[in-house]
């Protein structure tokens, strides 16, 4: 008999997704921005921080799953790590957005690279253990699905909320003129609020959930923790075949998004010259699409495989990146400032954020599913292991696009402090082309790597009822 999960629990365990989702809204809407156009870098060497930065995310995230796999305390595996995390991570943000001045360019790719690899050690330090934490609240096909979608739907409020905020307020038009984006005060502020965030997010997920440590998975026998453990995780959980399978495939998932976010701000911006108050607002829009993805995602689930639901978001993402800058760079859409755009704008916004919460929230979901596949041909639970190497098959790649992205920007040739609609047309069409449908086309690359994917609903339940033979057994 399955136990149910309250809504309340899902909804304090999505509530720690913010934490995630104020570094993302950071790192994918502001960071290259200011240390570009406010700070005065060039691209590449922003890419080469970024890429420092999710190098050691790769290198601590099997470490953390593993240490909390193993950990043993009265507060269960997970919540001392979250816990402990909180405060350090909270001032990470106000250093990111604070650089020396007077320094030389090399010495300020190295200050955001070290501020960069702290914030995100000590955010694996949390987020390994909560989203492990979520795969062990229930071992329903399912519901797994519905947790996951909860946590996605805090996330994406979370990082669909701070830019918005910032973006209306923080960010807006100063009073000469000149665009708040451009500022470097203005990041200041947004850093203590999105620090702000990150504080209540891991007291409300960590107290809310703490009565359902008494009744998480058991642990199995307790292994010594040393360096090399990470390394032996992570190649045993590539020994699944199912996960080789879906580590390919975000692998490919990981790199292409790495560029897109390295450049859609820009775009934003320079392409289709949008304020920022309408880069706001199109942020907001964006809550439609998570809410209409997380409408439809159980009734989805109940009816397809999630395999094929993944297939349909990937192509729904490809067909969206290629048409709306596709249309404009062979000048099917009217000049910029047309009145016709900016709702075009806030459609193509609804369809990329509810394709990316569906890819994203079935994608934790499937791996849930591959545990319980491991779990039967090891004995062992390790959600933290599988969970920390999908986040390794994101992070390398992801890193290596925002390398990519930071080069592209150099070479496109954009340059510092520059206003909307001061860009030479040239520059323009390469941005639009690169950041739309070049970029959106390799989307597909994952698509056709899942169809070697084989753990559906039916074996699922198979292995579930193994699982659950094992459990009576053992409480005989």
């Amino acid at each position: 008999m399955q136990r149910k999960i309250g809504v309340g629990t899902k909804v304090a365990h999505g509530v720690g997704a913010m934490a995630f989702a104020a570094k993302d809204a950071s790192f994918a809407n502001f960071v290259p921005f200011f240390y570009t156009q406010v700070v005065g870098l060039s691209g590449t060497l922003v890419g080469w921080a970024a890429f420092a930065g999710q190098l050691s995310d790769a290198i601590t995230d099997p470490i953390f799953g593993s240490l909390s796999d193993n950990h043993r305390s009265r507060w269960g595996r997970r919540h001392p790590f979250m816990v402990a995390a909180a405060i350090p991570l909270a001032l990470c943000f106000p250093l990111l957005f604070s650089p020396p001045t007077g320094w030389s360019p090399w010495a300020l790719c190295a200050w955001l690279a070290f501020v960069a690899i702290g914030l995100r050690t000590l955010l694996t330090m949390f987020a390994i253990p909560h989203v492990a934490l979520g795969a062990e609240l229930s071992s329903d096909y399912e519901e797994r699905s519905l947790i996951a979608s909860y946590r996605a739907l805090m996330g994406w409020l979370a990082g669909v909320a701070l830019p918005a905020v910032g973006l209306l307020w923080l960010f807006a038009k100063a009073d000469d003129g000149s665009d708040g984006r451009l500022v470097a005060s203005n990041y200041a502020h947004y850093a203590w609020m999105s620090a702000g965030v990150v504080l209540v997010s891991i007291a409300v997920t960590t107290y809310f959930t703490r009565k359902e440590i008494p009744h998480l998975p058991g642990t199995g026998e307790r292994r010594r923790f040393d360096w090399r453990a990470p390394i032996r995780d992570v190649r045993q959980a590539l020994q699944n075949r199912n996960f080789r399978w879906l580590f390919a495939a975000l692998l490919f998932i990981g790199a292409s998004s790495g560029v897109v976010v390295s450049l859609g701000y820009y775009a934003n911006v320079y392409f289709w010259e949008f304020s920022s108050s309408q880069v706001a607002v199109l942020f907001a829009c964006s809550v439609v699409g998570v809410g209409i993805g997380f409408a439809l995602l159980r009734p989805l689930v109940k009816r397809f495989e999630k395999k094929s639901l993944v297939y349909a978001a990937l192509v729904t993402l490809v067909a969206n990146g290629c048409w709306w800058p596709g249309a404009r760079l062979l000048e099917w859409l009217p000049e910029n400032g047309h009145p016709i755009l900016f709702p075009l704008a806030i459609l193509n916004s609804i369809v990329l954020s509810g394709s990316a919460m569906m890819i994203q929230t079935l994608g934790a979901s499937i791996v849930a599913d591959i545990v319980d596949e491991h779990e039967v041909e090891t004995g062992e639970r390790s959600e933290g292991v599988f969970f920390a190497a999908m986040g390794f098959s994101m992070k390398i790649p992801t890193g290596i696009g925002q390398l990519v992205g930071g080069i592209l920007y150099d070479v496109i040739g954009l340059e510092p402090g520059l206003q909307p609609g001061e860009v030479a047309p040239d520059v323009l069409f390469q941005l639009g082309l690169i950041a739309g449908p070049v970029m959106s086309l390799t989307f597909l690359i994952p698509g056709l790597i899942l169809t070697r994917y084989r753990l559906d609903r039916v074996r699922h339940a198979a292995l579930r009822a193994i699982l659950d033979r094992r459990a009576s057994a053992d409480g005989a």
